[in-house]
């Protein structure tokens, strides 16, 4: 059972990293070691600072401090605010993380969850760039210019066409009975 709890926690793709109460790793797992670049025999032992920013150590041990003595034994992943973590080469990428302590023989022990989110941030800046090229675009030209949702529906009119038809993305009946 423990073999079989260890096996699943070292191939996991998200980090598992676990700390002593002073901050010390005592777990780092291959998920761990592909996200930061370090590997397990040169990060256990070492300071957590390690994988935090230079901005964010103080701050983050002042957090897990009072975690610490906090009734709560864990916080999920994506109910605190993304944090930054610190690869090998020195740089710095969005995460979610998840943490909780577990006391054994009388020590806290911390665990975190950490999953990069540097893949979602660009995909999410990607769509952003994206809506903002169409929007410059279709208030620009001097064609009508509309998107519908899947029923039908007028999103984001130009202002033109509004004055033109009258109509606009509140009008829902006339786009449902002018598509079906």
């Amino acid at each position: 059972s423990q073999a079989r709890f260890a096996g699943i926690v070292e191939i996991a793709d998200d980090a598992i990293i676990s700390v002593d109460a002073d901050q010390k790793i005592i777990l780092f797992n291959q998920g761990a070691e592909q996200i930061f670049g370090w590997n397990a025999a040169e990060a256990i032992g070492q300071s957590l600072n390690l994988l935090l920013p230079e901005a964010f150590v103080a701050t983050h041990s002042h957090l897990v401090s009072n975690f610490g003595v906090a009734v709560k034994q864990a916080r999920k992943m994506g109910n605190r605010k993304e944090i930054l973590g610190r690869r090998r080469d020195g740089t710095e990428f969005p995460a979610e993380a998840s943490i909780s302590k577990l006391e054994v023989a009388g020590e806290i022990i911390f665990t975190a969850i950490l999953r990069d989110v540097t893949a979602n941030r660009e995909a999410e800046e990607s769509v952003r760039l994206s809506e903002e090229r169409y929007r410059s675009l279709a208030m620009a030209t001097a064609q009508m210019v509309w998107m519908t949702d899947a029923n039908g529906i007028a999103e984001r009119p130009q202002p033109d066409w509004i004055a033109y038809t009258g109509l606009s993305s509140e009008d829902k009946d006339y786009w449902i009975k002018s598509v079906h």
